[in-house]
C-alpha cells in the first residue's frame, strides 16, 4: 500500500454534472460476467467479438492483472479498501497510465459527480498510477472500464 504523499486533481468549480457527456462513450458489452467478482473477458478474448474488436486509442490505459494460470486474462485492478475497522471505505484503481486528468474527468462524469465534489473525494497516490476515491464505487467503475474495452 502506498503511504507516501498524495495529490488531488484540480477541476473547474463552476461546472455541473448535469447533461455532461463523456468524451469516450461505451463501445463494448461483454457476453458474460462472472459472479461477485465482476470478471469479464477482455474484448480480444470474448467469443462475440473475437478478431473484430479494436479498442480506440484512449489518452489513458489500464492494465489487467497478470500471473494467472494458463495465460488466462486477469482482472481489472479495481479494489475496495476498508480502513479504521470499516469506518473509512474507498475504491482504489491501480495500473492507470497516460493522461490522469482525462481519466479522472471521464470517471467523474460516469459517476455523475460535480467537479468540486469529485476533487474532494479523489487522491492520486505517490506512485502516480493509483487513484483512490472515497466510498464504494467498484461496480460502477468496473462497468465503465469494461464498456470502454479494457
Amino acid at each position: 500500500m502506498d503511504t507516501a504523499t498524495t495529490t488531488s486533481p484540480s477541476f473547474a468549480e463552476d461546472e455541473s454534472p448535469v447533461n455532461e457527456q463523456p468524451l469516450f462513450p461505451p463501445i463494448y458489452k461483454p457476453d458474460k460476467i462472472l459472479g461477485v467478482s465482476g470478471w469479464s473477458p477482455p474484448p480480444e478474448e470474448d467469443s462475440s467479438s473475437a478478431g473484430t474488436f479494436e479498442r480506440p486509442n484512449y489518452p489513458f490505459s489500464l492494465e489487467r492483472t497478470k500471473g494467472k494460470p494458463n495465460n488466462a486474462a486477469g482482472f481489472l485492478p479495481i479494489y475496495t479498501e476498508y480502513k479504521l475497522g470499516g469506518a473509512y471505505q474507498s475504491t482504489v484503481v491501480r495500473k492507470v497510465k497516460g493522461d490522469l486528468e482525462v481519466f479522472l474527468n471521464e470517471m467523474r462524469i460516469h459517476l455523475g459527480l460535480a467537479p468540486k465534489e469529485f476533487s474532494d473525494m479523489v487522491k492520486i497516490r505517490a506512485s502516480g498510477t493509483t487513484v483512490e476515491i472515497k466510498g464504494i464505487h467498484t461496480k460502477e467503475i468496473r462497468s465503465w472500464l469494461v464498456g470502454l474495452g479494457f
